[in-house]
């Protein structure tokens, strides 16, 4: 039986000339990350353990994302303990208050094709993107991780979803997903990879796969990947990762394959109920909101604010309507400054924020009101997620959630000609 992708990386990684769904395998670790709600639980883990230093200080990144600035003392705290452990294992790869981890770490090339990357966060099945085995894990395994550079694996089944066709005016990489988590639920995948081919695969950008492979998790995946191409390896050559650990495959064999036509897709919307709650869009139109916010590791990319922009220059948003502009990263915050948008922003009424995870996270940044109704480009929305447990939480690309801050309810984007 011929290797999926994940499967080859993972007998690379491992040593073996093949692995299959299953097999236990103990792999190298090319990349490991911690961020700032993490940091204090995976010290105390490692300093339970034999080993005095981390296997290689090169290959570890500490990111402060979720709490910053510091929202209370305990965030405080956390910021401290990064940078003291980073002093006391040489580890140079520190970023706090530069942007989301999963922004950051493609950013700066700390992930490149045919690498396994683990990391404390859950949405790590983003770097998948770029042709990597990347996937979240808890405390104790990175502490483990931290020690001897590897980790045991079970390999994984993999679901291929096969894209053909072109996204319609309106539709976008968001609509993708959602449609997948339509038909997978949110435990169609659990503990199985996500392979995305097909002839539509060339027409969608980096940036549009990492919003698809970001909320692989929320289907259950252990991972999500696509193969590396001629986009991967032009985004790779800008962030200087390294690509000796490139992987391709001939002539996989999958699970299952599911054919998803772009040409049928619509805009969507996960209702509140949860994230695998999803709609067409006009199921919702009209439905007043109150927040609107455009950011997150999902959908807060230079990509995802041009689109904004575009349809909301030259316009006011209601008095009634917060629009929250979150960056994923500085570097975009900068490109934003530099080319207008944010004024385009700014002049429409929008609050922007310092890039990090504060409203996704429901900590700071827009948190809502109890009878607050907010339509959101970030990943989750279950109850309490972005505020009050009893606050309705829409989930939609950039381009419906601005037309909705527009007009103060939702919108279709592709009912409108901008």
């Amino acid at each position: 039986m011929s290797n999926t992708l994940t499967e080859k990386i993972l007998a690379r990684a491992s040593g073996q000339k093949e692995v299959t769904p299953g097999d236990i395998v103990e792999v190298n670790v090319n990349t490991a990350f911690i961020h700032d709600v993490f940091i204090s639980g995976v010290v105390e883990e490692f300093s339970k353990l034999p080993h005095k230093k981390v296997w290689n200080p090169d290959n570890i990144a500490l990111i402060a994302d979720h709490e910053v600035p510091a929202v209370s003392e305990w965030a405080g705290e956390c910021y401290k303990t990064m940078l003291r452990f980073a002093e006391d294992q040489n580890i140079q790869r520190v970023h706090i208050a530069e942007g989301v981890c999963h922004q950051l770490i493609p950013e700066k090339g700390y992930i490149g094709p045919g690498m396994v990357l683990v990391g404390t966060d859950s949405h790590s099945t983003t770097h998948g993107a770029l042709g990597a085995f990347a996937s979240g894990i808890g405390t104790t395994e990175m502490a483990a991780v931290l020690a001897t550079g590897k980790i045991w694996l079970r390999v994984p089944e993999t679901i291929n979803f096969e894209l053909s066709g072109s996204l319609s005016q309106g539709v976008y990489a968001k609509d993708i997903v959602l449609s997948m988590l339509k038909i997978l639920g949110a435990e169609g995948a659990n503990y199985k990879s996500i392979e995305i081919t097909g002839s539509a695969v060339e027409k969608l950008t980096i940036a549009d796969r990492l919003t698809i492979c970001n909320m692989a998790v929320e289907m259950g995946a252990k991972n999500a990947i696509f193969a590396p191409d001629d986009q991967t390896m032009d985004y790779i050559q800008q962030s200087k990762a390294d690509t000796s650990f490139i992987t391709h495959i001939k002539e996989p064999s999958y699970d299952r394959t599911i054919e998803l036509n772009l040409n049928d897709l619509r805009p969507m919307l996960a209702f509140p109920k949860g994230v695998d709650d999803v709609h067409v869009v006009d199921e919702a139109i009209g439905r007043e909101i109150h927040e609107a916010f455009i950011g997150s590791c999902t959908n807060g990319r230079y990509e995802d604010f041009v689109v904004a922009a575009n349809i909301i220059r030259g316009k006011k948003i209601p008095k009634n309507v917060r629009l929250i502009i979150t960056p994923a990263s500085m570097n975009i915050y900068k490109r934003l400054l530099e080319d207008g948008i944010a004024m385009d922003f700014i002049n429409a009424g929008a609050m922007i924020t310092n890039p990090g995870c504060g409203l996704c996270y429901g900590k700071h940044g827009g948190v809502l009101s109890k009878t607050d109704v907010a339509i959101a480009s970030n990943n989750r929305n279950f109850p309490g997620r972005l505020g009050h447990k009893d606050s309705q939480v829409y989930l939609a690309s950039p381009a419906t959630v601005a037309w909705s801050a527009v007009n103060g309810k939702i919108t279709d984007p592709s009912k409108i000609s901008n």
